[in-house]
């Protein structure tokens, strides 16, 4: 188990991922949470401080896209944003995003995504009490999107 708890998210309809540096994931048996498999595969070092956020959605053929978070330890603590595509029968890293932000707010999450033809819907809080969409073209967001095999 890990210091914080509430970051796990689904990246279908069986499997979670429990963490990102490795990639745990496991699986809902009876009421209990089952570690299924961990892979190392590469990945740039700042995976190691992402934690949930949205869950996964189908992305081309065979991707899945998630946003993942990581905070900045500072006096307030700043939220950044990355996108992660995942093969989506291995759960090999594919591409990434550098980090970035949603607003111009300290603490921001993401806990919604929508993958349309054309667009990519986030849902996101800030400061754990307003509510906002943010909507972008698929091709702004697939030029953000850089190729594990680039590290």
């Amino acid at each position: 188990n890990v210091m914080c708890e509430k970051n796990w998210v689904f990246a279908d309809d069986e499997r979670i991922i429990y963490s990102w540096s490795p990639i745990r994931v496991a699986k809902i048996v009876d009421d209990y949470l089952v570690f299924t498999e961990e892979i190392q595969p590469p990945m740039p070092n700042f995976f190691k401080h992402f934690r949930g956020s949205s869950h996964g959605e189908t992305y081309g053929e065979n991707e899945i896209l998630f946003v993942t978070h990581l905070v900045y330890l500072s006096q307030p603590r700043i939220y950044y944003h990355c996108f992660v595509t995942l093969d989506s029968s291995s759960l090999q890293v594919k591409r990434y995003s550098y980090p970035f932000k949603l607003s111009e707010k300290n603490v921001e999450y993401c806990i919604g995504l929508i993958v349309e033809h054309d667009k990519i819907i986030l849902s996101y809080s800030v400061h754990d009490s307003s509510t906002f969409l943010a909507i972008y073209e698929k091709n702004n967001i697939e030029s953000l999107l850089i190729k594990c095999s680039n590290i």
